[in-house]
Formats: structure tokens, C-alpha cells, sequence
């Protein structure tokens, strides 16, 4: 994963926080790098050192806040609205990669947490045109069956890295010694 991508960036920012004043753009630029790097609780604590001037004067600020909500909510589908936005150069592309790294997120959350999903549920949960939906599926390997006229999408399930290696009887001897360690 890129969590480091911005680090650089991010760190001359913060030092120049510390040495001097800054402005609105360094602060935007690095709310938003908080927040690809999902540091929250950054972010949160970023948001209450800028100065209240320029959180009222800056209308960036305040729609990164309300993409820094959205994350901290986890609702992805507010997150896309919230995202949507002609982000200024200084930020643009960092907004992209957050844009994306949600995408992903949450598509590997729908491929841990469910068996199926309809088409249209998904297509909201990502923001994704309904081609563009079927392309990533294809992608990742999902099968789409029909149900009732609507669309099912069969997520394949990732491989575990750390499957459980001993055998049930293993475990349950071994919750058995730790049973009996507690009643001694």
C-alpha cells in the first residue's frame, strides 16, 4: 500500500506549522494527506489548530472536513458525494488517490464481508457506472448471476493470508488445558 506516497510533502508542511504561520493551502494540503494516509485522528486534530479565519474563509478547508466526516462515519456513499468536488491543483491528485484507495477499500470490504450483493447496492457503495462496475468485477474475478431481473454479484472470496493451521482437536485440547489452568 502507498501510505507512505505524501510523506515527504506531509513532513515539510509540518515543520513549517511548527516554525511559522502558515496557510490555508499548506493546510489543505495537508488535511488531505491525512486523510489518503487515513490518519483520522491527524486529521481531526489538524482541523482543531487551524485557525477559525481560515476555516470560515476557505471553502476547500471546509469540504475536506466534510470528507473527513464522511470517512470517520464510514459511509461510502456520502464520501463519494463529498469528494466530487473541482479540488484545486495543489490537491487535486491527492484527492484522486483518496478518491481511489476508498474504492478499493471498499471493494475488498464487499469481498470479505458478503456472499452476494445486488448490482444497483454496489454500484452506489462505489460510485462506479454500472460498466465500469462489471469491468472491476470481471477483474476481481466475481461472477454476476440474475435474480428476479435484478443483478446478483457473487464476490470471490480473497485468499486468507493467515489460515488457521491446527486441527480442531488441537484447539479444543488446548481450550481444554486452559480451562483447567483456570480452575486450579
Amino acid at each position: 500500500m502507498q501510505n507512505f506516497k505524501y510523506n515527504d510533502l506531509m513532513q515539510k508542511i509540518e515543520l513549517e506549522e511548527l516554525s511559522t504561520n502558515i496557510e490555508a493551502e499548506a493546510y489543505t494540503q495537508l488535511l488531505a494527506i491525512y486523510l489518503y494516509q487515513d490518519k483520522i485522528a491527524d486529521a481531526k486534530f489538524l482541523w482543531k489548530r487551524i485557525p477559525q479565519p481560515l476555516k470560515n474563509d476557505n471553502k476547500e478547508l471546509k469540504r475536506l472536513n466534510s470528507v473527513m466526516c464522511t470517512l470517520i462515519t464510514n459511509s461510502a456513499t456520502k464520501f463519494f458525494k463529498q469528494v466530487d468536488y473541482p479540488w484545486p491543483s495543489n490537491i487535486k491528485q491527492i484527492m484522486d488517490d483518496l478518491f481511489e484507495r476508498v474504492r478499493r477499500d471498499v471493494l475488498a470490504l464487499v469481498g470479505q464481508a458478503y456472499m452476494s450483493i445486488f448490482e444497483q447496492e454496489l454500484m452506489e457503495l462505489t460510485n462506479l457506472s454500472r460498466d465500469e462496475l462489471k469491468q472491476t468485477c470481471l477483474a476481481l474475478d466475481w461472477k454476476y448471476e440474475n435474480e428476479d431481473q435484478q443483478t446478483v454479484i457473487i464476490p470471490k472470496r480473497p485468499v486468507s493470508e493467515s489460515e488457521l493451521t491446527a486441527s480442531s482437536e488441537d484447539l479444543l485440547l488446548k481450550l481444554t488445558d486452559f480451562v483447567s489452568f483456570l480452575e486450579n
